[in-house]
């Protein structure tokens, strides 16, 4: 998707579930801007599992929400709360309270990876319970899981930004 959606402060009540990759409202963002909006219900799946998007590059997000439960189960790939994997993308305003449950490589509260990101006034309110069930978790590799952001590299600015919930599991935590 590329353009500006806005939500108008509605919440999007969403079941998705795939066994495959992509799984939120907005797989791919490039050059978007999506705000006001807010996100409950379920969104299950194994690659880039995120309540709004799954990817997103050089977008915008601004007073954006998410409450519904998140789950995966394939390790390797991204989840977050509202973006599995963002690349110079900017973050204001936005929160998650919805729990996720995950057994992906890199699990965050808001972003899943985080490759040159901006993080403003932002919150998690939602526990994140990081399996391993996956074999390979508990051998050569290791689980980057946070309550914002669970791998940040080249991340610009956090700023103002909490997380209230619990954060369990293996790996780096």
């Amino acid at each position: 998707f590329r353009g500006v959606f806005d939500g108008n402060g509605k919440n999007i009540d969403a079941y998705l579930h795939s066994d495959y990759r992509f799984t939120s409202l907005f797989g791919y963002l490039n050059g978007a801007t999506v705000k006001n909006l807010s996100v409950s219900g379920y969104i299950g799946g194994s690659w880039y599992v995120g309540a709004i998007s799954s990817y997103a590059y050089n977008s915008e997000f601004e007073n954006c929400h998410n409450s519904a439960y998140i789950e995966s189960d394939l390790y390797e790939y991204e989840t977050g709360g509202l973006s599995a994997y963002a690349d110079s993308t900017n973050f204001t305003n936005c929160s998650n309270s919805g729990t996720i449950y995950s057994s992906s490589q890199y699990t965050g509260g808001l972003i899943g990876h985080a490759e040159s990101c901006n993080v403003y006034d932002c919150r998690n309110d939602g526990n994140i319970i990081c399996s391993d069930k996956d074999v390979f978790v508990s051998s050569a590799y290791s689980n980057y899981t946070g309550g914002l952001v669970g791998y940040a590299h080249n991340v610009y600015e956090i700023s103002s930004c909490v997380n209230n919930a619990a954060i369990t599991g293996v790996g780096s935590l």
